[in-house]
Parts: C-alpha cells; sequence; structure tokens
C-alpha cells in the first residue's frame, strides 16, 4: 500500500487554495487518506503549516457518536450556554 507524505498533504492543501492566515473546520477521517507516515500528527502538521500561526484550525470531535444521534437524543451544543466540561469529556 502507497503511503502518503506530510508534503503530499500539505500540497493537496495549497491546490485546494488553503492559506496563511485562514480559518480552517476539518471533520474528517483519517482512513480516507489511505496510510499517512506517522498518523494524524502528520495530517495535522500539514494543516497547520499551511494556516501558519497566523490562522486557526477547527477539528470538532462528537464523543458520543454521530451528529445524527447525538441530534437525535436532543444533545446540541451552545458556546453560550454549554459548559466546557460538558463537551470535553
Amino acid at each position: 500500500m502507497a503511503s502518503v507524505t506530510l508534503n503530499e498533504i500539505l500540497s493537496g492543501l495549497k491546490n485546494l487554495g488553503i492559506a496563511e492566515g485562514d480559518i480552517v473546520l476539518v471533520h474528517s477521517s483519517l482512513s480516507s487518506f489511505g496510510y499517512v507516515e506517522s498518523g494524524a500528527e502528520t495530517v495535522i502538521n500539514a494543516l497547520m503549516e499551511a494556516i501558519s500561526d497566523s490562522g486557526a484550525l477547527l477539528m470538532p470531535s462528537f464523543p458520543s457518536g454521530s451528529e445524527y444521534e447525538l441530534a437525535r437524543k436532543g444533545i446540541t451544543f451552545d458556546v453560550v450556554t454549554t459548559p466546557f466540561s460538558a463537551v470535553s469529556k
């Protein structure tokens, strides 16, 4: 199986138009990349390098299940009212 490198991911991000200072929201599956050298750390490093220190990287996680399941259970996130501890577990 061929592996994906940091430079290949970085090149792909730049081809998508991601640049220094951008705010990027990432919701992805690591397995969709194929085999990535050094795993998720490589993907995050490529994203951080593409946007630089002047950008922002947002990577939501849903530890209780899929977004559909969370919505079905009535679990919502509100940046104003949801306690940090409720979303950090």
